[in-house]
């Protein structure tokens, strides 16, 4: 058994790699398989080499691990959403894309230069090949009238529960309401964990009901607007918006059906706090637990492959994705706990009632870390919100690190990210404390990660409290898997990322005594490099 026997072009095993593929291979088809591997560990090879042997359907989360990993390394056909591509029509202007085609609504294949068309090229070799990338979103648009894999494999699968509530939900609020001439929202209130009668029908059926009526509406603009689309640029903009609203409500209409009493959360009409004019009025309907949903979407007459580097706690996973019926297996790092460590600071737990006294003990272990670093070191300090980044830095700032220290202004991720570069090559030795950088930011470059606080959900969004008030260790597990998500950013599989005999590579670090609440829901490696400063 050798890596070319499965199409890898890699002359030798990674370790632990061969035993991964086969346990991989072995998988059955009524099963649901999950994988968790460390950065670095080879997840897309596993992929890779299942597909050399039966269908593959990849799902990711970004365009940028669909190209660098799935299509560079491994040769994967690659399908992105149409609006990725540009519209070959002789008649279409510049840079208009794919997602404004104006034969949308009756099959793009009506098109006179549909065989030129760079969306469909791409679809047409996905649809036949047997390796083959998508994005999370466009399969949930498709899944049901795509050519089934013998094996969907389901990367970054810790997201998966976040990925399934946002599409099985919906938010509408007042001014889409109006600018569709939708029904006006019915008034239901449903507690934390529990479903209450309103008047003879229950909430779920209230909303079922709205979310139908508005469909009615909405079939109605898509006719309107399918009429005059082909010659009008307003109305096909119009159409796409009437689209994608309507595949919402649907999936939310779809997912009311299924579940149990107490396990969604309805609030509809006016706010209970507050302004109370119509302006306000709102309908949220959010399900609670991924469970019931995600076999919908995810499962099927093919086996289910989710890998992940941070599984965490496999029975709770699998608990709120409702797979009864799984197998498991947790790679271990190929990097010794040694040269990996992640320090557990001398700080008390940190929340919401700390005292001035904790916050400066925070700031000042925060303080002698950095100082025991390499100063030419640069580094990634996470916060939970920009508030407290700025409170952090004034403190740091009094402890001498004014120099280092750079906070970002509230703008885009990308516009931050490259406003970060700008500021390391000015002053190559920067400290950047951020609420931002949790995850898709690769720290190639600094030497410095610490995680300022844990990262709990915000229990100041109802819809949040009313999670955790259903599963309170799902609340945990989603903090565990934010942690090592921001605990990650400069740990990315390579050999210069980890310590040696000849000295440290780095500093990864938890200012937050709290870290001992999540401890059973991090992921095995994590687990095993957690020490003592």
């Amino acid at each position: 058994m050798k890596p070319d026997e499965y199409g890898l072009h890699h002359e030798e095993w990674r370790e632990h790699q061969k035993d991964s593929v086969r346990w991989a291979m072995d998988s059955k088809i009524e099963k649901i398989s999950i994988l968790e591997a460390p950065t670095g560990s080879g997840k897309t090879a596993i992929a890779k080499a299942i597909g050399s042997k039966l269908r593959v359907i990849s799902l990711v989360q970004t365009k940028v691990l669909q190209v660098e990993n799935y299509e560079a390394d491994y040769g994967f056909d690659v399908l992105f959403g149409r609006g990725n591509y540009e519209c070959v029509h002789p008649t279409a202007h510049k840079w208009t894309m794919a997602d404004e085609c104006i034969f949308a609504e009756v099959g793009m294949n009506k098109c006179g230069v549909h065989s030129e068309c760079p969306y469909i090229i791409a679809r047409e070799a996905a649809k036949q090949s047997s390796l083959a990338s998508l994005n999370y979103p466009y399969w949930l648009h498709t899944y049901h009238k795509w050519p089934l894999p013998n094996v969907l494999v389901c990367d970054e699968g810790h997201e998966l529960p976040e990925i399934v509530l946002d599409w099985a939900g919906c938010t509408v609020n007042n001014k889409t309401r109006l600018e569709f001439d939708l029904p006006m929202f019915p008034v239901i209130r449903t507690n934390p964990g529990q479903s209450i009668r309103m008047e003879v029908k229950n909430s779920q059926e209230k909303a079922y009901e709205w979310c139908n009526e508005a469909l009615i509406v909405l079939r109605g603009k898509y006719a309107y607007f399918s009429n005059s689309a082909s010659t009008n640029k307003e109305h096909r903009k119009a159409l796409r918006k009437v689209e994608l609203l309507g595949k919402k409500i649907l999936s939310t209409a779809e997912a009311l059906q299924i579940g149990s009493e107490g396990s969604w959360y309805i609030r509809s009409g006016p706010p209970q706090d507050g302004e109370r004019s119509l302006s306000n009025w709102k309908f949220v309907c959010r399900p609670l637990t991924a469970r019931y949903h995600f076999p919908l979407y995810f499962t099927g007459n093919y086996s289910t492959f989710i890998m992940s580097a941070t599984i965490g706690n496999f029975d709770t996973f699998a608990a709120e994705i409702g797979a009864d019926n799984f197998r498991s297996l947790c790679v271990p790092s190929v990097w010794p706990a040694s040269t990996r460590p992640v320090y557990k600071l001398d700080v008390p737990g940190i929340g919401r009632k700390s005292t001035p006294a904790a916050w400066k003990k925070q700031a000042e272990e925060i303080a002698n870390a950095i100082n025991m670093c390499d100063p030419s070191w640069s580094g990634i300090i996470h916060t939970n919100s920009i508030v407290e980044a700025g409170r952090l830095a004034e403190r740091l700032a009094r402890l001498g690190l004014q120099d280092r220290i750079y906070v970002s202004e509230r703008k885009p991720t990308n516009v931050m990210m490259d406003e970060w570069q700008r500021q390391l090559q000015n002053k190559p030795n920067s400290i950047l404390v951020s609420w931002a950088f949790w995850q898709g930011y690769n720290g190639l470059d600094e030497k410095i990660d610490i995680v300022a606080k844990i990262p709990y959900p915000f229990l100041g969004d109802p819809y949040e409290k009313a999670r955790m008030m259903h599963d309170g260790k799902l609340f945990l597990q989603r903090a565990a898997w934010k942690l090592e998500q921001g605990a990650g950013r400069t740990r990315r599989g390579r050999p210069e990322d980890y310590d040696t005999d000849e000295g440290r590579a780095g500093m990864v670090a938890v200012a937050d005594g709290n870290v001992t609440r999540v401890r059973n829901y991090l992921s095995a490696a994590m687990r095993e490099s957690l020490t003592e400063l």
